[in-house]
Formats: structure tokens, C-alpha cells, sequence
């Protein structure tokens, strides 16, 4: 999605520790021309606070993997 030419930013998020910090080093991997990425924390299951950090609302989500299930 980064890499699109009509994404203005992305925000890439999850809530377990060690998937945030291997979005952090994929998105230091995306070439300059990708468009601004951030890492943050949201937890589906109380996604309020991660609402209330943001100046804005998103204008698309998109999830993948949003169910686990042991």
C-alpha cells in the first residue's frame, strides 16, 4: 500500500510487541519513493485509544489477519 502513488501515509499496526518491531524494520526497508509510514499499537479489541491519538480519521482500512483463534 505504501508504494501506491495515490497513498498520501499509512499507519501499520497490530498489538503483539514483536510484530510492531518487525513492522518498524520492514518499514525501513521501503524505498524513498514509498509514501510516510508509522508503527503504532491498536488493539482491535479496544480500538478507542488508538482513535483518540489520531488528528484525524482514516480514510481507508484495510486489515488482514484481524482473527486469531488457537
Amino acid at each position: 500500500m505504501a508504494q501506491c502513488r495515490r497513498v498520501r501515509r499509512c499507519t501499520l499496526t497490530d498489538v503483539v510487541p514483536a510484530t510492531l518491531d518487525n513492522l518498524r524494520d520492514n518499514v525501513g526497508k521501503l524505498p524513498p519513493t514509498a509514501a510516510p509510514c508509522r508503527v503504532a499499537r491498536l488493539d482491535w479489541c479496544a480500538p478507542q485509544a488508538f482513535l483518540d491519538a489520531e488528528d484525524r480519521a482514516p480514510d481507508l482500512i484495510l486489515g488482514a489477519d484481524l482473527v486469531y483463534e488457537p
